[in-house]
């Protein structure tokens, strides 16, 4: 893969917040999940587009989100891996944040 996502022209692991239309939730922030197959780097890849997704979340004041099986599709990860992942991702950032606050 190259890297980069050819719809969006935005690197894999990032996210974006786009309009959410006719959607209840009015916005949309899309993971631009790595292509490709399973290798620890597309899952780092991964990983980054949860914690890279609450941030934005907590920055943005939004007062709720809810993920999809993100890689479930892109690189072909079973969705039971896919829940670890974001469980995971979730634990850490929740945990980071808390060692920032602490240390402040």
């Amino acid at each position: 893969s190259s890297g980069i996502n050819a719809e969006y022209g935005q690197p894999e692991g990032s996210v974006i917040d786009i309009d959410g239309f006719n959607m209840a939730a009015g916005r949309v922030i899309l993971a631009v999940t790595p292509a490709g197959r399973e290798s620890p780097e597309n899952i780092e890849l991964l990983r980054q587009c949860y914690v890279k997704a609450l941030n934005m979340v907590k920055n943005k004041g939004y007062r709720s989100v809810a993920f999809s099986a993100l890689g479930n599709d892109s690189i072909r990860i079973d969705s039971k891996t896919c829940a670890k992942i974001q469980f995971i991702s979730n634990l850490d950032w929740k945990e980071e944040r808390q060692r920032r606050k602490n240390s402040h």
